[in-house]
């Protein structure tokens, strides 16, 4: 009787050990991802000291995409952030820690993970391709 009464209570144990595995597993595999989406791809590069141009952009910004060509055209190495989404809130407070007034366009010039330039409000193509010759020589 009491082998019996064990084997039961062994059954009961690993269907409820292997009950919350199932269950744990997953969450906890939906936080880490969640978690690693919290830190976006420019928060990284800083953070590895990276040297790259970022281009702040807005969603209704026709500027913006002005710019984003003749970046594509001389292929420059950039990011883009989107100042008016909710994502990159934790970028903006790095960027506003280095004293910065982001106005779209703008095109930031990071330099072993510092912000050494920034060009804003872009009206130019001129004024971009200037900017651009001159970061080039720096970097």
């Amino acid at each position: 009787m009491k082998d019996r009464e064990f084997i039961e209570l062994r059954n009961r144990f690993l269907l409820g050990l292997f009950i919350a595995l199932v269950v744990v597993i997953p969450l906890f595999l939906v936080l880490v991802v969640k978690l690693d989406q919290t830190n976006p791809k420019i928060i990284r590069r800083l953070n590895e000291k990276d040297s790259f141009y970022i281009l702040v952009e807005s969603t209704n910004c026709k500027n913006c995409r002005e710019v984003e060509s003749i970046l594509k055209k001389k292929k420059i190495n950039y990011e883009k952030i989107n100042i008016e989404k909710d994502e990159y809130e934790e970028m903006l407070e790095k960027l506003h820690s280095m004293s910065l007034e982001v106005s779209p366009p703008a095109i930031l010039f990071i330099q072993d993970g510092i912000m050494v330039d920034q060009l804003t409000k872009i009206n130019e193509n001129s004024e971009l391709e200037e900017f651009l010759n001159n970061m080039e020589e720096r970097w």
